[in-house]
């Protein structure tokens, strides 16, 4: 099992090399370590998901990327040696996190410079997750899945280099998370942004990414990853996203037990 992931190119988005980090857990009065010696590197424009097993640090590592956690023991460099806040990052939650007393124009406008060139892409946007004539509704007004379409257009209006979402489509219906899934990859193709994507879910990993990093229990590191060389564009239930799983299964069958 893998410890120490690089990839071949060496055009990176990011390059990430975290000794340690530690929390403190205040109702216990103890210190946890969530995540050591974890290194890996993403190149410019590659779908790439975490994969691992609940409470392993998924999203401790997101909020590391993100800038939100900056206290670690180790580097996580943007390209040029940037930090997390000097670079356009997009984030997208589990939950949608839309401002209830805004439209679906002005949830998506309000992260933008407010310039006509950011407002007419959000239009553009809105038009793209096919929800034009809901432009003007508020997100009462909407069922689940369309909250989570409006946090995309919302995610991408600001063109970030890389985009990190954290099970973005837990809990819809299938039919729904799919149109969500195929939103987001055309989104992705359009922009060439870098993902990172978090997901329980080994069979939508494989079918959005071109590379999967698995993660251990805690304290966690990167024990495997995988290159998933499927022709675009897919499909979830195709044959071939069904031997990856299987393969990779048979091949690693702890490596989502939270045993290792």
């Amino acid at each position: 099992m893998e410890e120490h992931i690089k990839t071949e190119d060496n055009t990176f988005d990011l390059n990430v090399k975290i000794n340690t980090k530690i929390y403190e857990d205040k109702n216990q009065k103890t210190f946890n370590t969530a995540i050591k010696d974890m290194i890996f590197d993403v190149p410019q424009g590659e779908f790439c998901s975490l994969v691992g097993p609940s409470g392993c640090g998924k999203t401790t590592l997101l909020n590391m990327l993100s800038g939100l956690d900056q206290n670690i023991d180790g580097n996580i460099n943007y390209r040029d040696g940037s930090k997390p806040n000097d670079w356009p990052i997009g984030y997208m939650f589990q939950e949608a996190r839309l401002i209830p007393w805004l439209t679906v124009r002005e949830n998506v406008d309000i992260v933008t410079d407010q310039s006509e060139a950011s407002k007419n892409l959000g239009i553009e946007l809105i038009k793209e997750i096919e929800l034009e004539k809901y432009m003007n509704s508020y997100p009462s007004q909407l069922s689940g899945g369309m909250q989570r379409r409006v946090a995309i257009a919302r995610a991408f209006v600001n063109k970030p280099r890389i985009l990190l979402l954290d099970e973005p489509f837990i809990s819809l219906d299938q039919n729904v998370a799919n149109l969500l899934r195929q939103i987001l990859l055309r989104s992705w193709q359009n922009q060439k942004t870098t993902i990172i994507f978090v997901t329980h879910d080994l069979r939508e990993a494989i079918y959005l990414s071109d590379r999967i990093l698995f993660l251990s229990k805690g304290p966690s590191k990167i024990i495997h990853e995988s290159q998933i060389n499927i022709k675009r564009p897919r499909q979830t239930d195709s044959k071939e996203v069904e031997e990856i799983r299987n393969k990779l299964l048979e091949t690693h069958p702890d490596i989502l037990s939270g045993k290792i």
